[in-house]
């Protein structure tokens, strides 16, 4: 069955979505900022928590992987999801050095849990770093570096499973290419 090209109708149907983006917005881009960073300063009290909360379970999926001598699949998704967690609040909460070593500890366990390669030396060294900016006070910059090249040193021992992306990626000049 065939239809005539000018018996073809297209009619856009706007989603929710666009509809939703397309309102005119009740706050200025300044006073939703405001209102942003005050429910953030009420939720810092929360902050150790959640954090201790976080590394107490990567504490025992650490000791778990070390006694079976691997990272299986189980074990691997829920650290990287605690690690990822603890990445993620400590970025709102203005912690960078938290940020930064548990987003190294990201990569390691993306790299042992997709490669199968498993270093118990690797995975204790993330985790007591890891521990150690989390338990103190803002850690500057200069020290962090140190700790970061350390690790990062770790990281690169394992092969990087998006290797191949990256390089395509970098070819085309970005993400999507042209």
């Amino acid at each position: 069955m065939s239809h005539d090209p000018e018996d073809v109708v297209v009619a856009y149907l706007p989603t929710r979505f666009t509809e939703l983006g397309s309102r005119k917005p009740k706050l200025s881009r300044a006073q939703a900022l405001r209102r942003a960073a005050r429910a953030v300063e009420k939720l810092r009290d929360e902050f150790a928590g959640w954090v201790e909360r976080d590394l107490s379970a990567l504490r025992e999926l650490v000791a778990g992987a070390r006694q079976a001598g691997a990272l299986d699949g189980g074990r691997y998704r829920r650290s990287y999801d605690h690690a990822l967690a603890i990445r993620d609040v400590g970025a709102s909460f203005g912690r960078q050095d938290i940020t930064d070593v548990a987003d190294s500890f990201c990569e390691m366990l993306f790299r042992m849990g997709e490669t199968g390669r498993y270093d118990a030396g690797a995975l204790d060294a993330h985790f007591d770093a890891l521990r150690m900016v989390c338990a103190a006070p803002a850690m500057e910059p200069v020290e962090l570096d140190v700790i970061l090249a350390d690790l990062a040193r770790l990281v690169d021992r394992f092969p990087d499973p998006d290797a191949a992306l990256r390089a395509e990626a970098a070819g085309k000049g970005s993400v999507g290419g042209s």
